[in-house]
């Protein structure tokens, strides 16, 4: 229940911001900023996800930076800003890579994708649902983490990425 969700954070947002918890803050924030991309508000979580990209940073939430940013990314593909959606998935993967953030790694991988096949380039698309389908089975794989392909998030992007590039080959 989205409604509820975003009520939660927001009053998450609020006693953070009064206990003047920076960390809690924005990982409030980035819960608010993620239910609009989810939800289809792309225009309104741009700029949110732009300061929370910063500002993880720069408290040394670099995990949290990474997820703002590939959100970022699916946000500017949704309301159609292709080119800053693939520039901004590059430096998401590339920091994901550094980070070993490998959830991370494969959602930019899938969303790189979708940028790919919005574009017409189906060929670019394949090498990138591969990789995305890669690097969570091998998550699955990890101790504790047989049922990570049961997360609603993770579902649809393990099963929409095998069947696109299997449709492919």
């Amino acid at each position: 229940d989205y409604a509820a969700a975003r009520q939660q954070h927001e009053k998450a947002a609020a006693v953070a911001a009064k206990a003047k918890i920076r960390e809690l803050v924005a990982v409030s924030k980035f819960g608010l900023a993620r239910l609009d991309v989810v939800q289809g508000h792309g225009t309104a979580a741009v700029p949110a996800l732009q300061k929370l990209v910063q500002d993880t940073d720069a408290v040394g939430l670099k995990a949290l930076s990474v997820q703002a940013s590939t959100y970022l990314a699916q946000a500017l593909e949704a309301t159609g800003n292709v080119d800053p959606a693939r520039q901004e998935l590059d430096r998401a993967l590339n920091r994901a890579e550094k980070l070993g953030l490998l959830v991370e790694q494969a959602r930019a991988h899938y969303l790189m994708a979708q940028v790919f096949t919005k574009t017409g380039k189906a060929a670019q698309a394949t090498p990138q649902y591969r990789e995305a389908v890669r690097l969570l089975e091998s998550v699955s794989k990890e101790d504790g983490a047989s049922h990570i392909l049961e997360r609603s998030d993770l579902k649809d992007i393990y099963h929409e990425a095998a069947k696109s590039y299997q449709g492919s080959a």
